[in-house]
């Protein structure tokens, strides 16, 4: 089996060498969208205080999710990692 990461924003996976000679159905690609219905604040800094999160935010909005550079207060906080 082989994963890998299409131009669209998708997941495509596909069998590996078939050890018989029936086909194999392909298998349909999964959009990357785990978190398509959170917002993340992200503040990651180094230890000089430089920010550090660019790489988390790219990561966290493939997979769907909003980011925020700022918490809004009357918001309900479910989750604070640090």
């Amino acid at each position: 089996m082989s994963v890998s990461n299409g131009s669209d924003g998708n997941i495509a996976i596909s069998p590996g060498e078939a050890s018989s000679s029936a086909a194999t159905p392909p298998v349909r690609s999964a959009p990357l969208d785990i978190l398509k219905d959170c917002v993340i604040f992200v503040d990651v800094r180094t230890e000089d205080g430089e920010d550090a999160g660019s790489l988390f935010v790219d990561m966290l909005r493939g997979l769907g999710a909003k980011v925020r550079d700022y918490i809004i207060l009357a918001l309900v906080v479910s989750h604070v990692l640090r």
